[in-house]
């Protein structure tokens, strides 16, 4: 289907989340026994599970992320970690995504069951089909940092360390610049930031506020129905590799802010990459495109929000320094 002004067929997402998985995912609580998972703040912006529903000219769908792609995919830095070397934590840990693949749909079902909807459950998989360790591994050289993430760090200008309300207030100040999806202005800035920003993307975010995750990490959703839309044309399924997210936390210390996003270089080319075959030579290198593009708005608009809303709370920050962590430690 291609992109056009009246292709406006609409997709909803649901976001579900467990605290207690969640908490072991990113390390806030220990695995097994004391162990936890290393760096697991580092993977917030893979979280959480997101369900999709849309129709198609046949019937309504209901679909969601693979958790055990999702573990595969987005914590290679476990999978191919040390960590794993301690057959207690790899058990363990490997059955986290599992268990969410089994508890999600029956919750699916419970509801569709409790409010009387007729269903057929096909359990049928879509996109991408990562045969070996090794598929992933070529996925995330991909690649500009070798990672799904991009993280930058942060440091006030005064030197003082972050309290757990400047966190919020760094999120929500984030939020506020993007506009608020299913407001009034929803997609229009500052005519200075609107001038930076690629024509007609009318970024805002999905929710009025930061969803909060274990450990203090506050998660934004950036979504453009401009490149929203065009991502989609490559299949409806794929609508629960969207929306971009980005998350803003604390260091353990207090003293630095961490904010992350999810590659827009990996999630094309990881997660869209089943689509790649049926499309033209001309729409492959459109396509290509769209991972700068995206990812240069979000990094636009969050030094935006920082250098000019930011300092109007009252937190003034040190310009940002780029953070490597290796997702493929051999």
């Amino acid at each position: 289907m291609a992109y056009s002004v009246t292709n406006t067929k609409k997709i909803n997402i649901i976001e579900l989340c467990n605290q207690v998985f969640a908490s072991k995912a990113l390390g806030v609580t220990p695995v097994v026994g004391s162990t936890r998972v290393a760096n697991g703040h580092l993977h917030a912006t893979a979280l959480p599970c997101e369900v999709a529903v849309y129709a198609d000219e046949y019937d309504i769908k209901i679909e969601m992320l693979n958790a055990e792609a999702i573990f595969s995919l987005f914590f290679t830095d476990v999978l191919f970690g040390k960590q794993m070397q301690n057959q207690a934590f790899a058990t363990a840990i490997q059955k986290l995504p599992v268990q969410v693949n089994t508890e999600l749909p029956a919750i699916i079902y419970q509801a569709l069951t409790d409010a009387k909807v007729t269903y057929w459950a096909d359990n049928w998989s879509k996109g991408p089909w990562f045969s070996d360790e090794w598929d992933m591994v070529r996925a995330l050289l991909s690649t500009p940092m070798n990672s799904p993430y991009v993280h930058f760090t942060y440091n006030k200008v005064d030197g003082k360390i972050f309290s757990d309300d400047e966190v919020l207030t760094v999120a929500k100040t984030i939020i506020a610049t993007l506009t608020v999806n299913g407001t009034t202005g929803a997609g229009v800035h500052d005519a200075a930031l609107d001038a930076q920003l690629s024509t007609g993307s009318q970024w805002r975010s999905a929710r009025p506020a930061p969803l909060s995750l274990p450990g203090g990490i506050k998660l934004i959703e950036g979504c453009s129905p401009m490149y929203a839309k065009q991502a989609l044309t490559t299949g409806f399924y794929h609508a629960t590799a969207l929306p971009c997210e980005m998350a803003v936390m604390k260091s353990a210390d207090s003293k630095q802010l961490l904010i992350s996003f999810l590659d827009p270089h990996f999630m094309f080319n990881a997660l869209f990459s089943d689509a790649f075959d049926n499309m033209t030579a001309e729409q492959l290198t459109a396509f290509a495109t769209l991972p700068d593009i995206v990812l240069d708005d979000l990094q636009i608009i969050v030094d935006y929000a920082l250098d000019v809303n930011l300092p109007k709370t009252g937190i003034k920050l040190m310009p940002p320094v780029s953070f490597y962590y290796d997702m493929l430690p051999f």
